[in-house]
């Protein structure tokens, strides 16, 4: 009678401790991996990135269904996609080529384009300039320091594919471009990574002119002895920017990679830097619906509520309850507001193209 007393008692107390997963709903699309998502409108939501090593991308609607899915039959992925009334405007690389097309609503593609440069294409992010025009920045890839040229690649072109200006910028050591935003004067700002003293990457943000002319270049967390990369940007209304990425750090004769989150003003003048998550790596940083600041750190898909006077988190948003970033095979790419209050993260779960969102009013203890 004891014994079976006691295992009740046990039982409560697991019960009334256990911590649940806190999400509010997801999606996943198959072998592969999301590489981002952004909103159209508060009626759907689009994604992209790679699924059995084809470019492949998805639409859903405001019920979170699958309303098409489109990919191209050669290698490469979609990389930044922005929803318009007409269509799906998409960026990515195809066999190693800047690739810009548009989608219509029912998953048939309206136009296409391919364009050459003198390095291997492996990252496109796009943004818009006007209601009806969009600028595409490409680069290299950051995950890897091959030999041959780096650069960015610069079009400004209209919803119809027309080309209104472009520009190139080559280099002869590494330089990737893994974050592109632009503020209400029309200035362009890169989270860029390139390579420092001791073949090491170094973090940097830099900032363009419409005539995409750079006006300044700032670098950030950048330990000679470790690497860092900066891989997402956004500005606020104020004229201030905001960069997510990681750095490395020693521990037990090991390097690690270590999220952090950066502001700077309009001038290029370091606001404060502050440290995230551990053995982890800031990928996106976003604003919500409300104007909270949020850092995405990818390991086990953990965000940061960051306050934007002086980086400290005021809250954690952890979307899984046992997940370790050492083993877990969860990682979040890309993240956006959606809707009244939640955010959509992109990425990949056990080895699958997968979609996740999460009220971002819901803390987690810290």
């Amino acid at each position: 009678m004891q014994r079976t007393l006691f295992l009740l008692v046990l039982l409560l107390l697991s019960a009334c401790s256990k911590v649940h997963d806190n999400f509010l709903w997801y999606r996943s699309f198959g072998k592969g991996e999301a590489f981002f998502v952004s909103a159209a409108g508060d009626t759907g939501l689009v994604s992209g990135g790679i699924i059995e090593n084809k470019p492949y991308l998805v639409y859903l609607n405001g019920k979170h269904e699958k309303v098409f899915e489109y990919s191209v039959d050669t290698s490469g992925s979609f990389t930044s996609a922005i929803a318009c009334e007409e269509g799906i405007v998409t960026a990515g690389c195809i066999e190693d080529k800047l690739y810009l097309g548009m989608i219509d609503y029912t998953g048939t593609p309206v136009w296409s384009s391919g364009f050459s440069s003198s390095f291997k294409v492996g990252n496109v992010i796009l943004c818009r300039t006007q209601k009806d025009n969009f600028l595409a920045v490409a680069s290299r890839a950051s995950d890897s320091i091959p030999g041959g040229n780096y650069g960015i690649k610069f079009i400004s072109f209209g919803k119809d594919g027309s080309v209104i200006s472009s520009d190139s910028i080559i280099y002869y050591s590494f330089y990737s471009v893994n974050g592109t935003t632009i503020d209400n004067s029309g200035n362009i700002y890169l989270a860029a990574t390139k390579l420092g003293a001791g073949s090491k990457k170094k973090a940097t943000l830099a900032k363009y002119d419409e005539a995409f002319r750079k006006i300044w270049e700032v670098e950030l967390y950048n330990n000679p002895q470790f690497e860092a990369s900066s891989m997402s940007v956004v500005t606020d209304y104020q004229g201030n920017v905001y960069v997510s990425g990681y750095t490395e750090y020693p521990e037990d004769a090991t390097t690690y990679r270590n999220a952090f989150a950066a502001s700077v003003n309009s001038s290029g003048v370091i606001r404060w830097k502050k440290y995230l998550e551990y053995k982890n790596e800031a990928t996106s940083v976003i604003f919500d619906n409300n104007g909270q600041l949020f850092v995405l750190n990818k390991g086990c898909i953990i965000l940061n509520i960051i306050k934007t006077d002086d980086g400290s988190v005021s809250g954690i948003l952890r979307t899984f309850a046992a997940c370790d970033v050492s083993y877990d095979k969860v990682y979040g790419n890309s993240a956006t507001a959606w809707g009244g209050n939640s955010i959509v993260i992109a990425g990949v779960k056990n080895g699958s193209f997968y979609i996740v969102a999460r009220s971002s009013e819901i803390l987690s203890p810290i």
